[in-house]
Formats: C-alpha cells, structure tokens, sequence
C-alpha cells in the first residue's frame, strides 16, 4: 500500500494513481542521456502504461487535489539534469494538468531521499509559474530508517509508505480544508 492510497483512506477520498517505476521528471532511474525521450509527464497522459494509443479522458473525473511525487529518479544516478530542463519538464507537467483539471490545488512532494537541489529547483518553477494553487511539501530527511523503512531499489515499505503518509496528511488538511481525524494520531 502506497502513501497515497493510506492518505485517500484516511480522509475516506477516492483515488487515481499514476505510477511507473523509475520514471522521472526529466530523466529516467539509469538512464545513459541526461534528458530521457519518455518520461512521467508524457505517461500521465495514457490510461494503461504501455499503451500509447489509450490516452486517459481528463473529463470523466476532476480531482480535488493533484499530488506530483518526483525527482528521486531524476538524480538517482549520474547525468544529473540541468536546472532549466527540470524545471521547464516540471512546469510542462503542471500546465497539462492546469489545461485539463483547472485551478485545482497540485502539491509537489520533494521525496526523503533525494538532493537539496531538488527542492531549490521547485521553488523556483512554482516561483515562475507564480501559481498560488500550487504547493510544495518536502520530507524531512532522516524520515526512513534505511534499515527498516525500504524494500526494493531504495523504495519505501509499507512502514516508509506509513510515514510519508503521516507526515503529509496535516498539510493536505491545510491545503484542501479537509478535516484532521484526532483520534487516528493516538
């Protein structure tokens, strides 16, 4: 179980999950060119991964809340992207999003495990979009117990999953006007 779908229970929100593992932003997890040809913000369009031809109708359901949780795979390994790709693949994701969804509120997470540069990059893209709908949420670092918080390929468990979640549940809250559950912090 993912973040997300402990997020979508705990405030009892429908979901839509759109993941693929080792795709970044710009670059792709072990890529040998800096700017990988395919990545998440051309994915996000298909209704089945491997299937381009499908591409997902963004009538049929419009979210409350967008949440954009890459970069890891971006500076995973070397070939790092420079500052204006990622930001201009980033902002290219947001504005497919602002053409199909509106002015819903999009939070970008920043992961645990990532490089300070990361988040330095997305200030500025949400700077430059000067969008106020969108919002950034960093991990802490030192969120995971490397020994005990990651499966495979330095994912997180079910336990790193749990964490995240806790940790982003109170700005959710904050952004969407979405009640906190006391009781499910005791």
């Amino acid at each position: 179980m993912s973040y997300a779908t402990i997020i979508a229970r705990y405030f009892d929100a429908d979901y839509t999950l759109i993941a693929h593992s080792g795709r970044g932003v710009v670059r792709n997890y072990g890529d040998s060119v800096r700017v990988s040809a395919v990545t998440m913000k051309d994915r996000m369009l298909n209704t089945f991964d491997m299937d381009l031809d499908k591409k997902w109708d963004f009538k049929t359901y419009k979210p409350d809340l967008v949440v954009i949780n890459l970069g890891s795979n971006d500076f995973s390994t070397g070939l790092y992207p420079l500052e204006d790709e990622f930001i201009h693949a980033y902002t290219l994701l947001i504005n497919r999003l602002r053409e199909n969804y509106g002015d819903i509120p999009v939070l970008c997470i920043s992961p645990a495990i990532a490089q300070r540069q990361i988040v330095e990059y997305m200030e500025r893209m949400r700077k430059e979009l000067n969008d106020k709908k969108v919002y950034i949420a960093v991990l802490p670092e030192g969120l995971f117990n490397v020994t005990t918080d990651l499966g495979a390929v330095w994912h997180p468990n079910y336990k790193g999953q749990t964490k995240m979640a806790t940790s982003l549940i109170p700005y959710i809250s904050t952004i969407t006007d979405w009640p906190l559950k006391p009781e499910s912090f005791y």
